[in-house]
């Protein structure tokens, strides 16, 4: 039964759209179909890019022993290419002997979907012309594949093909494009075509490789040749200069342009970003000499070299003519004025860029957070404030890292009221916080102790954005409570955080334990201790908080207990915890655990410090073994290779008076690089009781050093009558004196009892 081709091209259409590819091929079984007609079909199909109907004709074709015609090939191939679709290189085997015309139209397909193995497949199977050999090029260009565009130069020799002269314009920028310079000027040398838009392009390849000396050469090399060097193309040579950083050579033909008559607006604007400042008193009135007019690039350049050299002045100046001479004031303007806010603001900078800004001028993130920051170092709220408000006129809403930037800004400045109203902006305009931007909020208004607009954030955070997790604003929160040391807010704050279902993070939990452990609560600590252990994992800062809780309380026990517990749980104590459990053995006078876990801090190498010893020499004094700690003083130093602190000298001078070791007091005394009033009052106490005569004299060199108070003094006079011994003239006062003001301390001492 005879069925039309055209019929039967609509049918399998029909069914590749319908996805009845099966049903479209029985019904071909006993037809009399042709190849003509299946190869019609085949290019219909293609058309649609129906290339599973395709195959499937193919494979009909095939068992039905049916030629296909070359233009179905042709149709396949252009359609497997544009999907780069890898059996196309089935049907170029396939296929009869390529055509010049399927090998250049195929191999154009390859360049916009980057086929570069079917492009050169193609090259491989096809004759070859300068035709196809330019499309395979363009194939490499779109891939930026260069260096293989250069490598086909040869080949093309091979085959005795001589480039035209737009193939020698694609060879050109290929080198120039993979950095061979050289065969460049060779390709242009061949081209005998002196296309100055291929001087263009080695002219910019000198300047990506730096090379001064060679584009100046191509310079001359053009002005040599027929070809009239135009004022772009000394631009370009101008630019390179600069971008090879020599400026004498840049000046000298810049003199060269003008003498020639080659110099344009765009010159002037190249030489101001080249040399900066130290053109820029001149350039307007040379431009004005040459008829020439600065455009908005001209003053950019002029303000950025202004600013760039710390001349504000003279940047605003340029800002002032800008606008006289009516050209519009754009976003790269401001951003230069605010790279000199960042180095150099004053407040009548920031008011003048504010200035700018209300000229309906687009305001972006970068602006706002320049100025910000600008206000910041000037610590001018009222400015901040207007930067906001500028930002909020002009419909921008900010990002969220910007809002961040304006709540920090507000915490330094205690400003509470502005800070609450960039929370509720930023809330309204649904920017949805991240975890450490609600603490920079939270930590904003504790700083200005607004305990309640901190607690109210967090619950307008939860009702506003249910899937936020305020954990971190909470950390913050907890822990502005334990320096306040309020345990009822802790108390509440804990309370809201269950009742909220919010997840409490490791971060939360620490905090919470700090709180109530630095308010001496240790039993609330010890509870949300063993509520983090039931869902979190305690970690040393964990452990380190609540151990110094325990020994700030004196409870050692407990303190220990858990020392060991982290040690069992592989977590190593740091030298701060191994301290707070020194420190808690020394006060409790506990001398055997204090020698063992000085023991067991050599023993996990932990760093001994100053701070280790002021513990030791603190407890050794206290125990009255000055011997020990004068030793501990003498040899921990030298074995942990530490420098006493003056802290150290200090605890020893207080507790060698104390076991009455007055010559051992004075010569950690001498040891104090800047004894205080607390420092000779301590030593000069302890000599009033043993020596008054040492007590008078170092009296004095404390008053000369105006080291000794009121009541030190009359200390001293009162022992001095007592004892019948002389006052130098600068301690000596009236007998009323002394006595009203012992007097004065009995009555105090009686009103205390």
């Amino acid at each position: 039964m005879y069925v039309p081709s055209q019929f039967l091209a609509q049918l399998a259409r029909l069914g590749a759209k319908l996805g009845r590819e099966e049903e479209v091929l029985g019904s071909l079984v006993g037809l009399a179909v042709t190849g003509e007609a299946v190869s019609g079909m085949v290019m219909a199909c293609c058309k649609d890019l129906a290339l599973e109907m395709v195959d499937r004709l193919v494979h009909f074709a095939k068992k039905q022993q049916l030629q296909l015609q070359y233009d179905a090939y042709d149709a396949m191939l252009g359609s497997f290419a544009r999907k780069n679709d890898a059996r196309a290189f089935r049907v170029l085997e396939e296929m009869p002997p390529l055509s010049e015309q399927t090998a250049v139209s195929v191999v154009g397909l390859c360049a916009h979907s980057r086929d570069v193995p079917l492009a050169e497949a193609i090259l491989e199977a096809a004759p070859r012309t300068v035709l196809l050999y330019s499309a395979v090029m363009r194939v490499y260009a779109f891939s930026r594949l260069f260096h293989k565009t250069c490598a086909l130069y040869p080949k093309l020799l091979e085959d005795g093909l001589e480039p035209d002269g737009v193939m020698y314009g694609c060879l050109i920028k290929a080198a120039v494009e993979s950095g061979r310079l050289d065969l460049s000027r060779t390709f242009l040398r061949k081209s005998n075509t002196l296309d100055i838009q291929n001087y263009m392009s080695l002219f910019r390849a000198c300047g990506r490789e730096k090379d001064g000396k060679k584009v100046l050469e191509l310079l001359q090399e053009l002005e040599d040749s027929p070809v009239e060097a135009d004022t772009t193309a000394y631009n370009c040579v101008l630019d390179v200069c600069f971008k090879c950083g020599d400026k004498a050579a840049a000046k000298e033909l810049f003199a060269k342009m003008k003498a020639v008559g080659h110099v344009d607006t765009i010159s002037f604007n190249t030489l101001i970003k080249g040399l900066g400042a130290a053109v820029t008193g001149t350039c307007l009135q040379e431009m004005r000499e040459l008829s020439l007019e600065p455009n908005q690039i001209t003053y950019n350049s002029l303000i950025n070299a202004a600013v760039s050299s710390g001349n504000m002045s003279a940047a605003w100046k340029y800002v002032s003519t800008m606008k006289l001479a009516g050209i519009a004031i754009d976003s790269f303007t401001v951003s230069t004025m605010m790279k000199g806010l960042r180095h150099a603001a004053s407040r009548e900078d920031v008011d003048n860029t504010l200035r700018l800004l209300e000229d309906d001028m687009p305001v972006d993130e970068v602006l706002v957070t320049t100025l910000v920051d600008a206000c910041i170092r000037l610590r001018d709220i009222a400015r901040l404030t207007a930067v906001v408000q500028a930002f909020r006129r002009s419909g921008a809403v900010p990002s969220e890292s910007a809002y961040a930037t304006v709540l920090r800004a507000y915490g330094h400045a205690r400003a509470v009221e502005q800070a609450v109203e960039t929370w509720q902006d930023m809330v309204s305009h649904k920017v949805w916080p991240k975890d450490a931007t609600v603490a920079i909020l939270v930590e904003a208004l504790m700083q200005s102790g607004a305990v309640d607009a901190a607690i109210r954030a967090l619950r307008e955070l939860r009702v506003a954005c249910p899937r936020a997790n305020p954990a971190a604003g909470y950390a913050v929160l907890a822990k502005g409570l334990a320096q306040r040391k309020d345990v009822k807010k802790v108390l509440e704050l804990l309370q809201e955080v269950k009742d909220s279902g919010i997840e409490l993070s490791v971060e939360l939990f620490n905090a919470l334990i700090d709180a109530f452990a630095r308010s001496g609560s240790m039993e609330h600590a010890t509870d949300v201790f063993k509520a983090m252990c039931a869902s979190a994992t305690p970690n040393l800062a964990t452990y380190a908080t609540i151990i110094k809780g325990y020994c700030a309380q004196g409870e050692m026990e407990q303190a220990i207990q858990l020392f060991m517990l982290m040690r069992k749980r592989s977590i190593a104590p740091d030298a701060p915890t191994f301290h707070a459990i020194l420190d808690g053995c020394a006060r409790k006078e506990m001398g055997f655990m204090v020698e063992q876990v000085l023991e067991d801090m050599e023993a996990s190498s932990v760093t001994l410090s100053s701070v280790t010893l002021v513990i030791l020499v603190k407890f050794y004094c206290k125990t009255g073994n000055a011997g020990a700690a004068l030793e501990a003083a003498a040899e921990m130093p030298a074995k942990h290779g530490f420098a006493p602190s003056e802290q150290v000298y200090a605890c020893l001078l207080a507790g060698c008076v104390r076991c009455g070791r007055l010559e051992d007091a004075h010569e950690a005394f001498r040891k104090l690089s800047n004894p205080d009033s607390k420092a000779y009052g301590v030593l000069i106490q302890g000599y009033l009781k043993q020596d008054v005569d040492r007590a008078i004299e170092l009296a004095e060199t404390a008053r000369v050093q105006s080291m000794l108070d009121e009541e030190l003094l009359a200390n001293v006079r009162f022992m001095a009558r007592r004892r019948q011994r002389s006052l130098p003239a600068g301690l000596k006062g009236t007998e009323e004196t002394t006595s009203r003001f012992h007097e004065r301390r009995q009555q105090g001492q009686a009103w205390r009892a």
